[in-house]
């Protein structure tokens, strides 16, 4: 029986391998695959060496009917790093009560006989200077109305077993650089996706938030090495002050000597600040603009 389980693993192997065209799965993947402990690792598409420091960024997502502690949404979290050849190990998550009703109350499971429960894991990869195939292609179809989609938004990660485990089939990333508002869109993205705030709340996490400061690193100087002239749409300059908080590093309507505050770039900008980062007060700006309103230049252009 071992010789025939150990069989069936290599031929699903080879079968997965034979595959690794797609870096998403076809068919719904089983619960083991989907919470199991698995390894995968990035690579250099141009070069097929591993990428080390790469960060990646997996979660996983319920989506239900019934159930009064949450409708959807992500639940689970990790975030890791990639070693210098490029792998990575994402833990076994099977234990979190999120993915066993039987622990919920009891009017949560009455509740849930009249809906239903799906579970999904979604995996993002970031590393400065590159992107995930068809990445470039989405965000330049982006428009205010019909946002685009990335891939690895709303597909799930194929994975295969092998005799070690579950392997997720290796990401390839290319080297490429975006214009000034795509990557402003591209790293909001980013950010929204290793944000998960179920109830209770995901514990906080030192990776997480070095990869918010290493976002926040490569987006703030972006208006003021633009010429001042330069359009941002407004899509654009809500996603960098999604991201950078009008030059006030927590975020905080207080007054902050010498970084601005959130209330001064909702000012400066010329929306309501009730409205929120994301609100549909936003309207397309230049650069010039947008670093005055970061506080980063006294006079506006």
């Amino acid at each position: 029986m071992r010789a025939i389980a150990i069989g069936l693993l290599a031929v699903n192997a080879a079968l997965a391998g034979a595959g690794e065209s797609s870096e998403y799965a076809t068919a719904p993947l089983s619960r083991s695959a989907m919470f199991s402990a698995k390894s995968g690792t990035v690579l250099d598409a141009e070069t097929g060496a591993g990428i080390a420091g790469a960060t990646v960024i997996a979660s996983w997502h319920i989506h239900s009917t019934g159930w009064e502690r949450d409708g959807g949404g992500c639940v689970v979290r990790h975030i890791v790093s990639t070693d210098a050849a490029g792998n990575f190990i994402l833990p076994d998550v099977s234990a979190s009560p999120w993915f066993h009703l039987p622990r919920a109350s009891v009017a949560e499971r009455i509740q849930a006989l009249a809906g239903y429960t799906d579970f999904a894991w979604y995996l993002a990869v970031y590393k400065p200077g590159y992107l995930r195939r068809g990445d470039a292609e989405s965000l330049a179809r982006n428009t205010e109305q019909n946002p685009a989609f990335l891939d690895w938004e709303w597909k799930p990660p194929r994975v295969h077993a092998t005799r070690d485990g579950y392997r997720v089939v290796s990401i390839a990333l290319a080297k490429d650089r975006l214009p000034p508002a795509q990557e402003m869109l591209y790293l909001a993205k980013i950010q929204r996706f290793a944000d998960c705030h179920p109830n209770p709340p995901v514990p906080p996490s030192p990776h997480h938030d070095a990869l918010l400061e290493q976002i926040r690193q490569v987006v703030r100087p972006i208006p003021c090495s633009l010429p001042e002239t330069t359009p941002i749409p407004a899509w654009a300059a809500a996603a960098f002050y999604q991201l950078d908080g009008g030059g006030d590093p927590d975020h905080e309507p207080h007054f902050r000597s010498g970084q601005g505050t959130a209330d001064t770039f909702y000012s400066r900008m010329g929306i309501a600040a009730a409205g929120g980062p994301m609100s549909l007060n936003w309207h397309d700006t230049t650069a010039g603009v947008l670093c005055w309103a970061q506080g980063q230049r006294e006079t506006k252009p």
